[in-house]
């Protein structure tokens, strides 16, 4: 997908969510939140990536690279499994959006798994560790779970407010989008 309608998707799934008045997001221990698993790499391993080819390819195998020079120093990573998405913030490369593509790529959030094309109510009942209560959690919309960390920690996001979102259909129950991004 070429960069600009990469970028209106983006443009118009941050619009939707800051469309509601507040993200009502689950909120995790820090620890936990960095501990999201995208197949077998934690959301901080790739952060830590930096945009790393080598690093990338070793968490998700086979990618192709994108690389944007101007309006921003600008990287993308695509397979039929992914899209994931830094910027050259001047410190380095910085993950700003990620997204699982195919119903193959299995998340983890807490000892719970999800992929698309699930029941969502698959994910909200299977066992967790942490304490979350199936009953404490809450959606985002009337179709989607945001995920987060209460405590502030630049290792993950830019400073702003970055949430782990699964989208489903609400007729279906299946889910249809996960993806982590920052607002």
């Amino acid at each position: 997908m070429n960069l600009l309608k990469k970028l209106s998707v983006f443009f118009v799934i941050v619009l939707s969510i800051q469309c509601t008045s507040q993200v009502n997001s689950n909120y995790m221990k820090l620890a936990d939140y960095k501990n999201i698993k995208i197949q077998n790499c934690t959301l901080e391993e790739i952060v830590s990536t930096k945009a790393n080819v080598n690093l990338m390819k070793a968490c998700f195998g086979s990618l192709v690279m994108d690389e944007v020079t101007f309006p921003d120093n600008y990287r993308q990573f695509d397979s039929d499994d992914f899209s994931i998405e830094f910027i050259d913030n001047g410190n380095g490369f910085v993950l700003t959006f990620l997204e699982v593509l195919s119903s193959d790529v299995i998340v983890s959030i807490d000892n719970r798994t999800a992929s698309i094309g699930m029941n969502i109510d698959t994910f909200i009942n299977s066992d967790n560790r942490n304490d979350l209560l199936i009953s404490e959690l809450k959606t985002n919309t009337k179709n989607s779970y945001a995920f987060s960390s209460e405590e502030d920690d630049s290792s993950i996001s830019l400073g702003q407010e970055d949430y782990f979102i699964i989208e489903f259909d609400t007729n279906t129950r299946l889910i249809n989008k996960i993806y982590w991004l920052i607002l």
